[in-house]
Protein backbone atom coordinates (compact mmCIF):
# COMPACT_ATOMS: atom_id res chain seq x y z
CA UNK A 1 0.00 0.00 0.00
CA UNK A 2 1.31 3.52 -0.97
CA UNK A 3 -0.86 6.16 0.83
CA UNK A 4 -1.09 10.06 0.61
CA UNK A 5 0.02 12.63 3.32
CA UNK A 6 -2.36 15.23 3.69
CA UNK A 7 -1.24 18.69 6.16
CA UNK A 8 -3.17 21.18 7.23
CA UNK A 9 -0.83 24.52 7.22
CA UNK A 10 -1.18 27.87 8.68
CA UNK A 11 0.93 29.98 10.73
CA UNK A 12 -1.39 30.65 13.84
CA UNK A 13 -3.39 28.45 16.04
CA UNK A 14 -7.53 28.97 16.16
CA UNK A 15 -6.96 28.40 12.24
CA UNK A 16 -9.48 25.54 11.92
CA UNK A 17 -6.63 22.90 11.06
CA UNK A 18 -7.14 20.57 13.68
CA UNK A 19 -11.39 21.01 12.65
CA UNK A 20 -10.43 20.05 9.10
CA UNK A 21 -8.31 17.52 9.87
CA UNK A 22 -10.82 15.74 12.71
CA UNK A 23 -14.05 16.30 9.87
CA UNK A 24 -11.97 14.63 7.23
CA UNK A 25 -10.61 11.91 9.57
CA UNK A 26 -14.03 10.55 10.53
CA UNK A 27 -15.66 11.01 7.12
CA UNK A 28 -13.08 8.97 5.23
CA UNK A 29 -13.25 6.65 7.99
CA UNK A 30 -16.84 5.96 7.45
CA UNK A 31 -16.23 5.53 3.66
CA UNK A 32 -14.09 2.60 4.90
CA UNK A 33 -10.26 4.45 4.57
CA UNK A 34 -7.57 3.30 6.63
CA UNK A 35 -6.82 6.52 8.65
CA UNK A 36 -3.60 7.87 10.45
CA UNK A 37 -2.88 11.12 12.28
CA UNK A 38 0.08 12.93 13.04
CA UNK A 39 0.25 15.55 15.74
CA UNK A 40 3.00 17.88 15.32
CA UNK A 41 1.64 20.48 17.50
CA UNK A 42 2.10 20.17 21.11
CA UNK A 43 -0.72 21.16 22.66
CA UNK A 44 -2.40 18.07 20.63
CA UNK A 45 -5.37 18.58 19.64
CA UNK A 46 -5.79 16.38 16.89
CA UNK A 47 -4.45 13.36 19.00
CA UNK A 48 -6.78 14.28 21.71
CA UNK A 49 -9.35 14.04 18.95
CA UNK A 50 -8.61 10.90 17.67
CA UNK A 51 -8.16 9.32 21.57
CA UNK A 52 -11.67 10.84 22.21
CA UNK A 53 -12.66 8.54 18.91
CA UNK A 54 -10.62 5.60 19.54
CA UNK A 55 -12.59 5.26 23.06
CA UNK A 56 -15.72 5.29 21.14
CA UNK A 57 -14.79 2.28 18.63
CA UNK A 58 -14.01 4.95 15.95
CA UNK A 59 -10.53 3.02 14.65
CA UNK A 60 -7.95 5.93 13.73
CA UNK A 61 -4.82 5.48 14.45
CA UNK A 62 -2.54 8.64 15.74
CA UNK A 63 1.00 9.34 16.83
CA UNK A 64 2.50 12.33 18.79
CA UNK A 65 5.67 13.55 17.00
CA UNK A 66 6.88 16.83 17.91
CA UNK A 67 10.94 15.90 17.14
CA UNK A 68 10.99 17.17 13.84
CA UNK A 69 14.49 14.43 13.31
CA UNK A 70 12.00 11.70 13.61
CA UNK A 71 9.00 13.27 12.06
CA UNK A 72 10.67 12.14 8.48
CA UNK A 73 10.93 8.70 8.94
CA UNK A 74 7.17 8.53 10.80
CA UNK A 75 5.28 10.06 7.43
CA UNK A 76 6.98 7.86 5.50
CA UNK A 77 6.11 4.48 7.64
CA UNK A 78 2.79 5.81 7.74
CA UNK A 79 2.32 6.21 4.19
CA UNK A 80 3.21 2.41 4.04
CA UNK A 81 0.44 0.84 6.11
CA UNK A 82 -2.67 3.70 5.32
CA UNK A 83 -4.70 5.03 2.57
CA UNK A 84 -4.35 8.74 4.21
CA UNK A 85 -2.21 10.10 6.30
CA UNK A 86 -3.17 13.55 8.22
CA UNK A 87 -0.68 15.92 9.55
CA UNK A 88 -1.70 18.61 12.21
CA UNK A 89 1.27 21.25 11.96
CA UNK A 90 2.14 23.32 14.85
CA UNK A 91 2.36 26.63 12.29
CA UNK A 92 4.18 27.68 9.58
CA UNK A 93 7.79 28.94 11.07
CA UNK A 94 8.77 25.69 12.36
CA UNK A 95 10.90 22.87 10.95
CA UNK A 96 8.42 20.04 11.37
CA UNK A 97 6.22 21.85 9.90
CA UNK A 98 8.92 22.54 6.49
CA UNK A 99 9.40 18.44 6.43
CA UNK A 100 5.43 18.31 6.98
CA UNK A 101 4.98 20.24 3.73
CA UNK A 102 8.07 18.39 1.60
CA UNK A 103 6.49 14.80 2.31
CA UNK A 104 3.11 16.21 1.21
CA UNK A 105 1.00 14.97 -1.54
CA UNK A 106 -1.59 17.08 -0.63
CA UNK A 107 -1.72 20.30 1.10
CA UNK A 108 -5.18 22.58 2.86
CA UNK A 109 -4.71 25.88 3.99
CA UNK A 110 -7.78 26.88 6.32
CA UNK A 111 -8.75 30.35 6.21
CA UNK A 112 -11.01 32.56 7.93
CA UNK A 113 -13.05 35.05 5.94
CA UNK A 114 -11.49 37.87 7.88
CA UNK A 115 -8.79 40.64 6.81
CA UNK A 116 -5.86 39.50 9.21
CA UNK A 117 -5.99 35.91 7.19
CA UNK A 118 -6.09 37.83 4.12
CA UNK A 119 -3.36 39.38 4.95
CA UNK A 120 -1.15 36.48 5.69
CA UNK A 121 -2.46 34.20 2.76
CA UNK A 122 0.58 35.17 0.77
CA UNK A 123 3.24 34.56 3.00
CA UNK A 124 1.57 30.86 3.55
CA UNK A 125 1.78 30.34 0.15
CA UNK A 126 4.91 31.51 -0.32
CA UNK A 127 6.46 29.66 2.63
CA UNK A 128 4.87 26.17 0.61
CA UNK A 129 6.00 27.32 -2.37
CA UNK A 130 9.58 27.38 -0.80
CA UNK A 131 9.68 23.96 0.80
CA UNK A 132 8.34 22.71 -2.80
CA UNK A 133 11.44 24.00 -4.32
CA UNK A 134 13.62 22.70 -1.80
CA UNK A 135 12.28 19.42 -2.76
CA UNK A 136 12.31 19.37 -6.22
CA UNK A 137 16.01 20.90 -6.20
CA UNK A 138 16.70 17.58 -3.97
CA UNK A 139 14.62 15.15 -6.04
CA UNK A 140 16.05 16.53 -9.52
CA UNK A 141 12.37 17.60 -10.85
CA UNK A 142 12.03 21.37 -11.67
CA UNK A 143 8.25 21.30 -12.01
CA UNK A 144 7.83 19.88 -8.78
CA UNK A 145 4.49 21.48 -6.76
CA UNK A 146 2.44 20.42 -4.13
CA UNK A 147 -1.28 20.32 -5.13
CA UNK A 148 -2.10 22.86 -2.69
CA UNK A 149 -5.91 24.10 -1.53
CA UNK A 150 -7.58 26.76 0.10
CA UNK A 151 -10.70 25.45 2.27
CA UNK A 152 -12.49 28.76 4.25
CA UNK A 153 -12.59 27.98 8.00
CA UNK A 154 -15.15 29.61 10.40
CA UNK A 155 -17.11 30.62 7.37
CA UNK A 156 -20.12 32.61 8.49
CA UNK A 157 -22.34 33.29 5.43
CA UNK A 158 -24.12 36.38 4.30
CA UNK A 159 -22.32 38.78 6.10
CA UNK A 160 -20.64 41.71 5.31
CA UNK A 161 -16.99 40.79 6.32
CA UNK A 162 -17.13 37.36 4.95
CA UNK A 163 -18.30 38.48 1.82
CA UNK A 164 -15.53 41.46 1.37
CA UNK A 165 -12.62 39.34 2.53
CA UNK A 166 -13.37 36.12 0.84
CA UNK A 167 -13.08 37.93 -2.31
CA UNK A 168 -9.73 39.04 -1.30
CA UNK A 169 -8.32 35.73 -0.52
CA UNK A 170 -9.99 34.36 -3.72
CA UNK A 171 -8.02 36.70 -5.81
CA UNK A 172 -4.78 35.99 -3.93
CA UNK A 173 -4.88 32.80 -4.38
CA UNK A 174 -5.90 33.18 -7.92
CA UNK A 175 -2.63 35.13 -8.73
CA UNK A 176 -0.54 32.12 -6.88
CA UNK A 177 -2.74 29.99 -9.73
CA UNK A 178 -4.60 28.20 -6.12
CA UNK A 179 -7.68 26.47 -6.15
CA UNK A 180 -10.31 27.69 -3.77
CA UNK A 181 -12.11 24.56 -2.50
CA UNK A 182 -16.47 25.71 -2.82
CA UNK A 183 -16.78 23.64 0.30
CA UNK A 184 -16.70 25.75 3.35
CA UNK A 185 -16.05 24.62 7.09
CA UNK A 186 -19.12 26.95 8.30
CA UNK A 187 -18.78 28.32 12.10
CA UNK A 188 -16.60 26.67 14.93
CA UNK A 189 -19.55 26.64 17.16
CA UNK A 190 -21.04 23.46 15.23
CA UNK A 191 -18.19 22.01 15.36
CA UNK A 192 -17.54 22.64 19.14
CA UNK A 193 -18.54 19.22 20.60
CA UNK A 194 -17.27 16.83 17.69
CA UNK A 195 -13.91 18.30 18.79
CA UNK A 196 -14.29 18.04 22.59
CA UNK A 197 -16.05 14.68 22.48
CA UNK A 198 -14.95 12.99 19.30
CA UNK A 199 -17.51 10.70 17.68
CA UNK A 200 -19.21 11.21 14.18
CA UNK A 201 -20.13 14.87 12.47
CA UNK A 202 -23.93 15.55 12.56
CA UNK A 203 -26.42 18.46 11.38
CA UNK A 204 -25.49 21.40 9.70
CA UNK A 205 -21.44 20.77 10.59
CA UNK A 206 -21.84 17.05 8.93
CA UNK A 207 -22.97 18.83 5.98
CA UNK A 208 -20.60 21.48 5.54
CA UNK A 209 -17.75 19.05 5.85
CA UNK A 210 -19.07 16.30 3.55
CA UNK A 211 -18.71 19.38 1.56
CA UNK A 212 -15.34 20.11 1.93
CA UNK A 213 -14.93 16.31 1.32
CA UNK A 214 -16.99 16.31 -2.09
CA UNK A 215 -14.89 19.52 -3.38
CA UNK A 216 -11.69 17.45 -2.78
CA UNK A 217 -13.10 14.45 -4.48
CA UNK A 218 -14.03 16.64 -7.40
CA UNK A 219 -10.89 18.36 -7.65
CA UNK A 220 -9.42 14.37 -8.03
CA UNK A 221 -7.35 15.47 -4.52
CA UNK A 222 -7.82 12.39 -2.46
CA UNK A 223 -6.41 8.93 -4.59
CA UNK A 224 -8.23 6.84 -1.64
CA UNK A 225 -10.95 7.67 -3.68
CA UNK A 226 -10.25 7.69 -7.24
CA UNK A 227 -8.74 4.24 -6.50
CA UNK A 228 -12.18 2.94 -5.39
CA UNK A 229 -13.61 4.41 -8.82
CA UNK A 230 -10.89 1.77 -10.91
Amino acid sequence: MTGQVLSVVQKKGGSGKTTVLASIATLMHEDGAKVAAIDTDPLTPLADFVEACNKQGIEIDYEIETDERALPKLILAYKKEYDIVLIDTAGIDSKATDHSIQLSDLILVPVKAAKPDAKGLVHILETIETQAALKAAHIGEDNFKVPTYIVFSDFKPNTKMAKISSQLIIQKAKAKDITVLDGKMLHRTLFEDFISFGGFLEGNARSAAKDVLASLQIANALDYYDKKKR
